[in-house]
């Protein structure tokens, strides 16, 4: 978070040859009782999923950074023929990149590895304790140690999971932000704007959350709502949303890391 200006500008003065080192190791927000389903548009089946910073030290990744799930993390596809019956399997074939640097992933599959898996829907499962490792490259300069990654990966993603994950109404207000997000961008065709409104509503009525964090959300959704009618704003309810939700995650990143640094 704090470094993710100074990236861009650094970046811009150097060839584009120069080599970034490896970036944020990341947490990815468990997707708990029901899978998120992947909507598919284009020949791809993708879908956002919240996420947070494991590792202070390091640059946030830059959209689209590719990512890697660590040792131990398994991604499960749940497949619905069109018949309805579902099974499950494992994600492979999956691409990660970062959406929104680190407070959010994408997570894309090609809709002919669903078709040939017999699939007319599907959802992907995150396990408790999910982690992703930014993809290796052979020209990084400063690559993840092994120490690194066994801190990363294993006490701080345990006390990441109390304090971010099950961070009390901002995780749920977060969760329940990419859950619209992910409607609202998962639709076939371009909604209108009251359409937009409706949809979102619908979504945060339907997610579970305490009456805190509803109320936030539901703040939140009639001021992105306010937003989108003026003619000038072109990004969308989504757009908006997804900027709150970011900032949900990161002040519940700040307070983890502060956590960390008092040692907690």
């Amino acid at each position: 978070m704090r470094r993710i200006v100074w990236i861009a500008s650094f970046l811009f003065l150097f060839p584009t040859g120069f080599a970034q080192a490896a970036p944020q190791i990341l947490g990815l927000f468990a997707t708990g009782p029901a899978p998120t389903q992947l909507h598919c548009k284009d020949g791809v089946c993708s879908a956002q999923f919240s996420a947070f910073c494991l590792q202070q030290h390091r640059d946030a990744p830059l959209s689209g950074q590719a990512y890697v799930p660590a040792e131990g993390t398994k991604l499960h596809f749940v497949i619905t023929d069109r018949d309805g019956y579902q099974r499950m399997a494992p994600a492979d074939g999956v691409t990660i990149r970062s959406a929104s640097h680190y407070a959010s992933v994408s997570i894309s599959v090609a809709e002919d590895d669903i078709r040939a898996l017999g699939g007319e829907t599907v959802a992907l499962v995150v396990p408790s304790r999910a982690t992703l490792l930014p993809a290796s490259l052979a020209t990084d300069p400063n690559p993840q140690t092994e120490a690194e990654i066994a801190l990363a990966v294993g006490q701080h993603r345990q006390i990441g999971e109390g304090m971010v994950e099950q961070g009390g109404k901002l995780s749920e207000a977060a969760q329940a932000a990419m859950a619209m997000i992910n409607r609202l961008r998962g639709s076939s065709d371009p909604l209108p704007k009251a359409a937009q409104t409706t949809v979102a509503k619908s979504v945060l009525n339907q997610t579970k959350i305490s009456s805190s964090a509803q109320g936030i959300m539901e703040n939140r959704v009639q001021l992105c709502d306010n937003l989108n009618q003026s003619a000038w704003y072109k990004g969308g309810l989504s757009t908006c949303l997804q900027s709150y939700h970011d900032s949900f995650v990161s002040t519940l990143n700040t307070e983890f890391w502060e956590a960390l640094g008092a040692g907690i």
